[in-house]
């Protein structure tokens, strides 16, 4: 598969779906062996099955790119009703960003964010919900949009480089383009379980995947 493997799985899932979707067939709580089976085959690979505590389960994978960590929470005998995803980059890389930056990355796309943990590594996060049930379809669709979110990112992070480098070259006597505010970056990323943050931010945590 190309490099956006999971995407262009995704949309091919899409194209053979019915439209109709039986009562019976959604998916009212999550558990590790159901999300495992969805990531295989939309083309994961590397898929892993970590419990961290009785209610806080982590399904690693590599989509094609790199590490992805997706967290199930709020788990009962039934499953697990919240689905955390998040990818960590790289500590050295990430200490690189602007704070101004990642603000401007989450005002322009809503279906991720990033923010800095306490120790400067940048996360990428987003939450999903099973409460009402959901169809396995949204749920891949859901992930997929996730997946390629990186992808927007890299290309967010090379705009503002060419735009900052512009912005250097001007003449003296105009007026710089207006920085953004910073403040959203530096709130908690969009987790819902702060024993997330707490494994993530481990002195021995496995190594960030790379920006670009």
């Amino acid at each position: 598969m190309n490099k956006f493997l999971l995407s262009a799985a995704f949309a091919a899932v899409t194209l053979a779906a019915t439209p109709a979707i039986a009562a019976d067939a959604l998916i009212m709580r999550l558990s590790s062996l159901k999300l495992s089976a969805v990531l295989i085959a939309m083309g994961a690979k590397e898929v892993a099955v970590k419990r961290d505590s009785a209610d806080l389960e982590f399904v690693s994978f590599n989509d094609g790119n790199g590490p992805v960590d997706f967290a199930l929470s709020e788990c009962n005998a039934d499953g697990c009703q919240s689905l955390q995803m998040f990818i960590l980059y790289d500590l050295t890389e990430s200490k690189k960003i602007s704070l101004a930056t990642l603000n401007s990355f989450n005002g322009k796309y809503l279906d991720a964010q990033v923010a800095q943990l306490e120790d400067g590594a940048v996360i990428m996060s987003d939450l999903f919900v099973t409460t009402g049930g959901v169809s396995e379809d949204n749920l891949k669709e859901n992930i997929s949009i996730f997946l390629n979110a990186p992808r927007v990112f890299a290309t967010h992070l090379k705009e503002q480089k060419i735009a900052s480098n512009a912005v250097q070259a001007q003449p003296v006597g105009m007026t710089p383009a207006m920085t953004v505010q910073t403040g959203i970056a530096t709130q908690r990323p969009r987790l819902q379980n702060a024993k997330i943050l707490q494994i993530l931010s481990r002195p021995n945590r496995r190594p960030g995947r790379p920006l670009g």
